[in-house]
């Protein structure tokens, strides 16, 4: 059977709608989670992010691919992620900075309907909050400095309260620097 110009055209824009289609349904990992708790002059900050987001912005990091899930990860892990997030994460009342600690991070598998089960990197972060009321400044740009598409979202909780979500964002920046976003503390 001979196709004349039209049924070859016709052909051809099926053939590179089929091959394109795929990326077209894919779905983005699920977004960073900041959870901050107050304790009494204790700040403990827990991230939630997906592995596979974070060794595509920082491939050093691609030994967490392949670590052990659900145990802690040891100190040679733990020195390449406080390195990484020491250029990505910083956190500050009034214009003095709070120092935050990698004090553990593990890995689990975690599942979402869209993207079926992938490894999620916890993180846990200790520092000392000042007595004083007032906002905070968070400047965060981890995995969105490089993965566009990845957002954070931020909660606060006190000892005994159930989190209260501050912000979401996504990656923001003003000649190159990322922008930090203020949380009003409930």
């Amino acid at each position: 059977m001979r196709l004349g110009l039209i049924g070859r055209a016709a052909l051809l824009a099926l053939f590179v709608v089929s091959i394109n289609i795929g990326p077209a349904l894919a779905h983005a990992l699920p977004k960073a989670v900041l959870t901050f708790t107050q304790g009494d002059q204790q700040l403990r900050l827990t991230i939630t992010l997906p592995v596979e987001d974070l060794v595509l912005a920082h491939p050093a990091l691609k030994g967490l691919e392949t670590a052990a899930l659900d145990a802690g990860l040891g100190p040679e892990h733990l020195a390449d992620l406080a390195a990484y997030f020491s250029d990505h994460l910083a956190l500050h009342h009034d214009a003095a900075a709070l120092a935050l600690t990698l004090e553990s991070a593990r890995i689990r598998l975690d599942e979402n309907e869209h993207v079926g089960t992938f490894r999620v990197l916890i993180m846990d972060w200790t520092g000392t909050l000042p007595d004083v009321e007032g906002d905070l400044t968070l400047t965060y740009d981890a995995v969105m400095h490089e993965v566009r598409s990845h957002r954070a979202e931020v909660y606060w909780t006190g000892p005994d309260a159930l989190p209260v979500g501050l912000v979401e964002f996504g990656y923001r920046s003003v000649n190159g620097a990322p922008q930090p976003v203020v949380l009003q503390r409930p």
